[in-house]
């Protein structure tokens, strides 16, 4: 090959990928990667905020832990990732977008519901819990941690991959859980878990958008950051600051 067509031939593939790029973009796709609390309880929400002004876009969603949505971004399998773990994955950029608090859950019959534990107690029981890797099971660690750092902590009575089984387990007097205020709205108000309290414990949590390191969320990923910023139930003032080209929400 003649040397001068070298770059010739780089800056045409170059502009090849670049046209396939903007082509992904205008068609309306968006490859969105999120944390189960995120994806059952807000984003369905954001979702249809943005589709109000994006008839077109057609997104499509893959939920996890929070272990593997920091893995589909830093390998480039989306474009944005939702995450509820207490640090920014590495090889990630991130952005608060919410805040969501961690409440611990019991049946009716509970003992715990007539006499709630010490902080001392709650570490030394056994609860069920998410996986290793999930961003509820990472915060409650972080916060037990934090307030009772000397205390002897249980490991889990069982290790479930479903938010919804482990409300289940509990329900069916399985013990008690730490699990998302957002996820247990419903039956906290019908009456089938019920809240409490323990002295000393207070989990709030930040729930991050997160792109990788050293690029910029695309459009239409930058436009679902702000709506998820502007949302009810993300009280953190909107910033378009290292979110690129997007048009804001309305008011």
């Amino acid at each position: 090959m003649c040397s001068w067509a070298e770059p010739v031939l780089r800056a045409a593939a170059e502009l090849a990928t670049a046209t396939a790029s903007l082509h992904i973009e205008r068609a309306g796709q968006l490859r969105i990667a999120a944390s189960l609390t995120v994806a059952e309880y807000l984003l369905p929400r954001w979702l249809v905020q943005m589709q109000t002004r994006h008839p077109q876009l057609a997104p499509t969603l893959v939920s996890g832990n929070s272990a593997f949505v920091a893995e589909q971004v830093t390998t480039g399998q989306v474009q944005v990732g939702f995450v509820e773990s207490p640090e920014i994955p590495p090889e990630t950029t991130g952005r608060e977008v919410a805040r969501d608090h961690l409440i611990l859950v019991v049946a009716s019959g509970h003992r715990w519901v007539a006499q709630p534990p010490t902080l001392a107690e709650l570490a030394g029981t056994a609860l069920v819990s998410r996986e290793p890797g999930s961003g509820t099971r990472s915060a409650y660690e972080h916060a037990l941690a934090e307030s009772a750092p000397t205390t002897d902590r249980a490991a889990p009575m069982l290790e479930l991959s479903s938010t919804t089984a482990i409300k289940s387990a509990v329900e069916n007097g399985g013990g008690a859980a730490v699990l998302s205020s957002l996820a247990v709205e419903t039956e906290l108000d019908r009456g089938s878990l019920h809240a409490v309290t323990v002295p000393g414990l207070h989990i709030t949590r930040s729930l991050s958008a997160i792109w990788p390191t050293g690029a910029e969320p695309t459009a239409h990923a930058a436009d679902l950051i702000l709506t998820a910023l502007s949302g009810p139930a993300a009280p953190i003032r909107p910033t378009r600051q290292h979110l690129g080209p997007a048009t804001p929400p309305p008011a």
